[in-house]
């Protein structure tokens, strides 16, 4: 954004004191609104009428593509409120606010914009802003219907409004408006993940598979959403197939759910946390009468357990460790294991590195062991809350299903 650089050097006169150098800058860069409001606040004093064309140039430019987020700018925005009543300039300063972290701020100027803005960005960020805050569901779900409606054509439009009914756990709506939205950009990946989300969440989990069968995302650091629907989407048709006693259709699901497929744009780690599969796994091979080979998988999860006790990994898995090394006789190295892996996360809670011993899923770990099932209840309901697909629901049902 070439403007940006003309910005950067007029503002360097300018809090220098150097207005004339200032001016003669911005009237040589490209055209753009905070360039005009930059202009208009510099001429206020110098010629009046100046000022005001400037000023009415720059509410009159589109918004598109216009982001604000100099600290500078915040009393020329100010000042511009005071001579020239526009949306776009409480807009503007709305998002310098949200770009500084100060959100209740950015509300405020957004929310005196009312429904006049004809921007469909515009509703979008309010209902981002406005999402956050679930007293304010319906408000920001009326400013995304409102952006879908101004522009049907982005597929942005449709992607928020169905990412705040997944978010409020409108489920049957996330998949009318996903189902549209996937007819209309098929080939954008980030519709595609989105789709077989809300495939997900209403328990479609094969016409899932299949979305994600055709979604092609380039590999990136973090993208692992998709591998993260995929895995579930498997786990769950397995779990069907265990409640019918299918145990040789249930274990093709459960080991496709350990792939990684090179489709989703997340490489496999390099030891991947299986636990869940791999207790799963026994459990159908001992539902087939093969208790050997149910012994292995049961012996994969405590060895993975003995060499990953500091691995982020899914911290209910841990859950898994301490049965299978208290179903083989060790119940001194469970309660070694449990208390040298609450000890790390006290650690990571204390230094704030990550939420560690601080976070529900941790507490549900302990809860188990200890025996605490009404704690443990509470927690399961507090986490799957909105979620009920999510690993964890997804665990919990594998436990309850297979009585352990």
């Amino acid at each position: 954004m070439p403007v940006e650089t003309y910005l950067e050097l007029a503002l360097e006169y300018a809090n220098q004191g150097l207005t004339s150098e200032a001016i003669e800058v911005l009237e040589q860069s490209p055209e753009s609104p905070t360039v005009y409001y930059w202009l208009a606040y510099l001429y206020r004093l110098r010629s009046p009428k100046k000022s005001e064309q400037y000023l009415m140039q720059a509410v009159e430019m589109s918004p598109l593509m216009v982001f604000p987020f100099r600290l500078e700018t915040i009393p020329v925005l100010t000042w511009a409120q005071e001579h020239n009543t526009s949306w776009k300039t409480n807009y503007y300063l709305g998002l310098i606010y949200w770009y500084i972290l100060r959100t209740e701020k950015a509300k405020e100027q957004l929310k005196q914009c009312g429904n006049s803005p004809d921007y469909a960005p515009f509703y979008i960020s309010r209902g981002i802003l406005l999402d956050n805050d679930k007293s304010k569901n319906e408000a920001a779900g009326n400013d995304f219907e409102q952006a879908l409606k101004l522009n049907s054509s982005a597929w942005r439009t449709w992607y928020y409004l169905s990412t705040h009914y997944q978010r409020t756990g409108a489920f049957n709506k996330q998949l009318e408006i996903s189902n549209q939205m996937y007819a209309h950009f098929p080939d954008n990946p980030i519709v595609g993940i989105a789709h077989a989300r809300s495939l997900l969440n209403s328990s479609k989990n094969k016409e899932c598979l299949k979305v994600l069968a055709e979604v092609n995302i380039l590999p990136a650091e973090f993208a692992n959403a998709g591998h993260g629907i995929y895995e579930r989407a498997n786990l769950t048709i397995a779990l069907d197939m265990l409640e019918k006693k299918k145990f040789k259709q249930a274990t093709k699901y459960i080991n496709n759910s350990k792939k990684w497929p090179e489709n989703l744009g997340s490489g496999e780690p390099y030891e991947p946390d299986n636990r869940l599969q791999d207790y799963l796994l026994a459990y159908c091979e001992s539902g087939l009468g093969n208790h050997k080979a149910a012994d292995q998988y049961y012996q994969q999860i405590i060895d993975y357990s003995r060499d990953h006790l500091s691995a982020p990994g899914f911290f209910p898995n841990n859950f898994f460790a301490t049965s299978a090394l208290v179903a083989q006789g060790e119940s001194e190295e469970a309660g070694t294991y449990i208390r040298n892996w609450e000890e790390e996360q006290d650690y990571l809670r204390d230094w704030k590195i990550a939420g560690g011993s601080s976070t529900p899923e941790f507490q549900w770990v302990l809860a188990k062991y200890y025996n605490e099932e009404e704690k443990a209840r509470k927690l399961e309901e507090e986490i799957t809350k909105n979620r009920p697909n999510s690993k964890f629901g997804i665990l919990i049902r594998a436990i309850k299903l297979t009585g352990i």
